[in-house]
């Protein structure tokens, strides 16, 4: 049994490297770009117009706002989207969260 622990231990499989920067186990997923975090929130409004979700008129909005900023000490992305043909005011606004790697995780109203 001491063997075949030892064997399996030999053979770490493609991606392990211990190359010359040290000690990696694939590739590092690099952090998104502003434009390809506001990319993702304007696919995530046609995908949210798309099921109904929100009005259409939102489609054509582009983001007035697109800033970083700290929830429960993770960052993240912030796209602040307006729509004055929105007839409820506490509605007129828009945001779409995304992480630092490009991927959406929340929309809503309230910008919390």
């Amino acid at each position: 049994l001491g063997a075949a622990w030892f064997g399996l231990s030999l053979h770490a499989g493609s991606g392990h490297d211990h190359g010359p920067n040290g000690h990696s186990h694939g590739a590092v997923q690099e952090q998104a770009s502003k434009q390809s975090v506001v990319s993702s929130a304007n696919q995530h409004i046609k995908q949210l117009v798309k099921s109904n979700k929100i009005d259409a008129s939102w489609e054509g909005c582009a983001p007035v706002k697109t800033e970083q900023k700290r929830f429960n000490a993770n960052p993240e992305w912030v796209v602040t989207y307006q729509n004055t043909k929105v007839t409820d005011s506490a509605k007129q606004n828009l945001y779409v969260f995304v992480d630092l790697y490009g991927k959406v995780k929340a929309a809503n109203h309230s910008g919390k």
